[in-house]
């Protein structure tokens, strides 16, 4: 079986440039259109390693922006109680699971918050959210170790059961 790419699939956006003459440019729409059929290969989502210095031990989150309006807030062990005041397991999603309402929730309780940032691919997402659903909820000390798992090495994070180590960890990492 042979690999086509997605670039030689779309044979009508390669005819319509083709037959342009070669010094006239593109018009607008047919830039249009070729840039639409790329752009699902490129898009990147973002996730967030989310790292808490609470005068303890510290806390560790992950929060997924799938772009999509979907938000995913994985917060093992954690005490986040959403705007609705309802919290049914550490796992979040929609309006519970914004990244400004829990990054608020505990800068209003005097705690350092630290977001690391990670380009993810849908597919890396898509892994690691299933890999959260699968832990579940867990008891107070395993917040960073269960993170950890959920993200198993994506982006070459290497796993740790220290948010703060986590959290360097994150920083560190390289998503290409």
């Amino acid at each position: 079986m042979s690999y086509v790419s997605p670039i030689q699939q779309k044979q009508s956006i390669a005819d319509l440039l083709k037959d342009k003459p070669s010094n006239v440019p593109p018009s607008e729409k047919d830039v249009a259109a070729f840039s639409k059929a790329l752009a699902p290969s490129l898009q990147l989502a973002e996730t967030t390693v989310i790292e808490l210095i609470d005068g303890g031990p510290g806390h560790a989150a992950l929060h997924i922006d799938d772009g999509k309006g979907s938000p995913f807030l994985y917060d093992p062990a954690g005490s986040y109680m959403p705007k609705n005041g309802v919290r049914s397991s550490d796992l979040m999603s929609g309006e519970d699971a914004s990244l400004a309402n829990y990054t608020k929730f505990w800068q209003d309780r005097k705690d350092t918050v630290h977001l690391h940032k990670l380009d993810t691919t849908p597919a890396q997402e898509q892994a690691i959210m299933k890999r959260a659903e699968q832990i579940g909820s867990v008891p107070a000390p395993l917040c960073a170790s269960s993170v950890s798992k959920a993200l198993d090495g994506v982006c070459g994070i290497e796993g740790s059961i220290w948010p703060s180590t986590l959290g360097e960890n994150a920083e560190h990492a390289n998503c290409k």
